[in-house]
């Protein structure tokens, strides 16, 4: 993996082995390197590989608006996810969700509180998925301090 942009300390653009532009997301993955300089597969705690250049840029203004810590926590939230609704779930769940999570977050700080009108309908309809969202809803307020009702 060779390093190619830093879109922030945490996410850069690389290129694979076999020649693809991907995102690299982790911990300082993108501090301070030189392009061309390898990357350390131990320092990627997650990877996407981009399609076109149209879509990269899309890719990259959404993941440098993103705290890593979002990203992090959706990525926990997804994996749990998994396994309370039993099924394999999208990898670009990922970019969605930390988006949903990251704008819920930010209206939380503004005071805007947003009505669910279809819970009624989701809680009875979609058990195993409204079970994954109570946890996620417990995950996001212990992680970021916020008190987000579970309904």
């Amino acid at each position: 993996m060779r390093f190619k942009k830093s879109l922030n300390n945490n996410i850069a653009l690389a290129e694979d082995a076999e020649g693809y532009e991907v995102i690299v997301i982790g911990t300082g993955v993108g501090f301070k390197k030189v392009k061309g300089q390898p990357i350390e597969q131990s320092q990627i705690q997650k990877m996407f590989r981009i399609g076109s250049n149209d879509k990269y840029q899309r890719v990259e203004q959404f993941l440098s608006d993103i705290p890593l810590q979002v990203i992090d926590i959706t990525d926990q939230i997804i994996e749990e996810g998994k396994t309370i609704i039993g099924k394999k779930l999208n990898d670009s769940i990922l970019l969605t969700l930390a988006d949903h999570i990251h704008f819920a977050l930010d209206r939380f700080k503004k005071g805007v509180d947003v009505q669910n009108p279809l819970h009624w309908d989701i809680r009875h309809l979609y058990p195993a998925e409204y079970r994954a969202g109570e946890w996620a809803v417990r995950k996001i307020n212990d992680a970021f301090q916020v008190s987000f009702a579970i309904w």
